[in-house]
């Protein structure tokens, strides 16, 4: 999967990471870095949990209670809740028509992060 380029990112995705590369100092590059994972998690998170209930959820449903207590969700809650939709967008018989559905413990990412910070 070849690495995005800043132009190719979304809005938000592209202005932290013009932060991280043109910061003053180490400190700052490391925090606008946290934040941008920050904001990929959140933006997955969102993508996952709006196709998931756009297919539909039971009520009953574990992950259906886990998104009824979230209010203000910290990042491990985000976090859950992508790792959580993913593998219920995963369970589905159309899962290879959804982007979204990768899961997000494996590494295959890992060589496209790698070839984005070699610039």
């Amino acid at each position: 999967m070849p690495a995005l380029t800043i132009a190719q990112m979304p809005l938000p995705l592209a202005q932290i990471s013009r932060r991280a590369r043109n910061a003053k100092n180490r400190t700052d590059t490391h925090l606008n870095a946290l934040f941008l994972a920050e904001a990929t998690i959140k933006l997955v998170a969102c993508g996952r949990v709006a196709s998931v209930l756009s297919a539909g959820l039971d009520a009953k449903d574990p992950l259906a209670r886990q998104m009824e207590q979230v209010c203000h969700p910290s990042l491990g809650q985000w976090n859950g809740l992508a790792r959580d939709c993913g593998k219920a967008l995963g369970k589905r018989q159309d899962r290879a028509l959804l982007p979204l559905a990768l899961p997000l413990d494996s590494h295959e990412a890992l060589p496209a992060v790698r070839a984005y910070y070699k610039d």
